[in-house]
């Protein structure tokens, strides 16, 4: 087992913090309480404090340790002070991002571990146990389940206190501060109910909730409360309580019943209840769910290629590209202007605050809504009329397609990986033709799909086709085109890792990825005139204008880099071959430090007067 604290500067509170964590690498098996916990990877839980606590708190009081050998739980324990765990608007107090963003994608890169939605839990007590909830539906798509003890969720009670001047719960101008006034408290997502309502509107994932509160403990009506509206809304929860108070002896015992209670959702474990039934305590909520469906092999490679992350600080690495191409839109596009950025993402490339200040609007588009969410986030943004978010689908595949051409996919590699044979053909000849009919069928079905760069909205209902000219003053477009029909190579290497990790190494890869590229590659030109097309429609003045050169790829330990081009960005380049660009810089965009990995960016303004096709 190894355990420490470390420091590291946060971007999302810009300023050093420090986290203990708990590793279970090397727990002696006479400590382990069920071996089959050992059968998988270990899971990721992260545990929040209190209020006036810190990251020491679980490690010392709350029994991280034991835990961690116990179930097989890598354990990491931020701390934020007395924040509540929320955003507060403004780079440097976004504590919500931290917890529920930045820490994880450090903690994947610092320790090398993969932490997906299906993996991580996220847990606390009092305070904690309210950032717990908070975060856990601030970013749904990256914890499953959510474990709150003795939770600060007295929402009502909080706000009756403030306009009332009292200062029993925390203190006046320290409430004002991480609440603001007491109906905003009330009414905004820092309310877990209308958190709640809103995500479940929202039609994604909602995490398991498990509460827990001691029937002497202050705030037990608040749980139990909460714990109704859950029943209500018919969330998947569980709600316990039993003898005890506001102290490490209830929290203790209860994260242990949390923490059984998740594995017994996840199959893994007995019953979670034994003991407390003998004492009492009562239990709510359904203590087995009707199980879900499980997901087909492809239908999960394609979900995990879906959630895939870089382990890489992509934000500081991009700094030096970020800064050259948002000083290029700015100085090529007039004040106050209306901005749409196709494949927006994270903003980890443009610096969404500085062009908040230089345009009138700025819409963000992407394939992803919770991309978006994360931009907002990092800079201490709020979604309005004229910074917004608008789903932009920009080839027309469905995730049917895509599911369909990994199973054939996973069958042919699999058979690579089982079968003798002297040559891929003479192994899966017959898979191969069907693999090719199948994709070929899926582009002609899309052929004559309209590109909908806008999204559909209450202002734009019916799509970008079918609006008139210059919806927008300026379209910036960089980046995209080598990504238009990527995904089926993408879902290749996931492929091939699930087929290796389940039977050993997959012969003749490198040939069958050469046969889908030959097969994918035919149809990128026209994607990408499609694409430029759509985009040259609805710009009004120009287009900002950029794509990858080359590639240049360094691994480790090697003494000349390998320079190739990018499919994609290559055809968007021949696009430009009959026309003078006058406005235009190069430069560098380091993709991946860690792998090695950069492009050569060529980045131009273009009037619309000028469209190419």
């Amino acid at each position: 087992m190894a355990t420490g604290r470390m420091e590291f500067h946060a971007q999302s509170l810009m300023q050093h913090t420090y986290f203990s964590f708990v590793l279970p690498n090397d727990a002696p098996m006479e400590e382990v309480g069920d071996p089959a916990y050992y059968d998988r990877d270990p899971l990721n839980l992260i545990l929040l404090h209190g209020l006036t606590g810190t990251d020491t708190d679980w490690l010392y009081g709350g029994g991280a340790q034991q835990l961690a050998i116990q179930y097989n739980l890598n354990v990491f324990m931020p701390t934020t002070g007395n924040t509540f765990y929320l955003d507060h608007g403004y780079l440097g107090r976004n504590y919500c991002t931290f917890v529920g963003k930045e820490l994880p994608d450090y903690l994947q890169a610092t320790f090398g571990i993969t932490m997906t939605r299906e993996n991580t839990l996220i847990g606390g007590l009092s305070m904690g146990g309210y950032g717990a909830i908070h975060t856990a539906m601030a970013f749904p798509e990256r914890f499953s389940t959510c474990i709150a003890l003795s939770s600060a969720i007295h929402i009502e009670y909080m706000a009756d206190a403030m306009r009332g001047g009292a200062e029993d719960v925390l203190p006046l101008e320290m409430a004002q501060i991480i609440f603001g006034g007491p109906d905003q408290l009330e009414s905004s997502e820092t309310n877990p109910k209308v958190q709640y309502r809103d995500l479940k509107a929202s039609g994604k994932p909602l995490p398991f909730i498990y509460l827990a509160c001691g029937t002497e403990d202050d705030l037990y009506d608040a749980n139990r409360d909460f714990a109704d509206f859950l029943e209500e809304e018919g969330a998947d929860y569980h709600f316990e309580e039993g003898p005890g108070g506001h102290d490490w002896s209830f929290w203790t015992k209860y994260m242990d019943q949390g923490l059984k209670q998740a594995l017994a959702r996840r199959g893994e474990g007995g019953a979670a209840h034994g003991s407390d039934a003998e004492q009492g305590a009562a239990a709510h909520g359904s203590d087995a769910p009707a199980a879900q469906p499980r997901k087909s092999r492809a239908a999960q490679v394609y979900a995990d290629f879906q959630e895939r992350s870089s382990k890489d600080d992509e934000f500081n690495d991009w700094a030096g590209y970020r800064e050259e191409l948002t000083d290029f839109i700015t100085e090529n596009t007039t004040l106050g202007a209306s901005l749409l950025i196709l494949g927006a993402g994270k903003c980890n490339d443009l610096d969404l605050g500085k062009l908040a200040d230089h345009a009138g609007s700025i819409t963000l588009s992407d394939y992803r809504e919770e991309t978006a969410r994360e931009a907002f986030r990092r800079y201490g943004l709020i979604p309005s009329n004229k910074l917004r978010f608008a789903e932009a689908d920009y080839v027309g595949i469905t995730d049917e397609d895509y599911i369909e051409y990994t199973e054939i996919l996973l069958k042919i590699m699999q058979k690579l990986a089982d079968t003798a044979g002297k040559s891929l053909e003479d192994i899966a000849g017959e898979e191969l033709d069907k693999i090719e009919d199948t994709l070929e069928r899926i582009y002609q079905r899309n052929a004559d799909y309209r590109v909908d760069l806008a999204g559909k909205s209450d202002e734009q209902a019916s799509g970008i086709c079918d609006q008139a000219s210059g919806t927008y003053d300026y379209v910036i477009v960089s980046g995209v085109h080598s990504q238009l029909n990527n995904a089926f190579r993408g879902l290749f290497q996931y492929a091939r890792k699930d087929v290796e990790d389940r039977s050993g190494s997959v012969r003749f890869a490198d040939d069958l990825n050469k046969f889908i590229f030959q097969i994918t590659r035919k149809h990128t030109s026209d994607l990408v005139a499609r694409f430029n097309k759509a985009l040259f429609a609805v710009a009004n003045k120009g287009v900002i204008y950029g794509y990858e050169e080359n590639i240049i790829y360094t691994p480790q330990g090697a003494r000349t880099p390998v320079i190739g081009t990018v499919d994609g960005a290559r055809q968007a380049g021949e696009m430009l071959a009959d026309r003078t660009v006058d406005k235009y810089i190069s430069c560098l965009w380091p993709l991946s430090r860690r792998r090695g990995i950069k492009f050569e960016m060529t980045i131009c303004y273009l009037p619309v007067g000028e469209s190419i096709e």
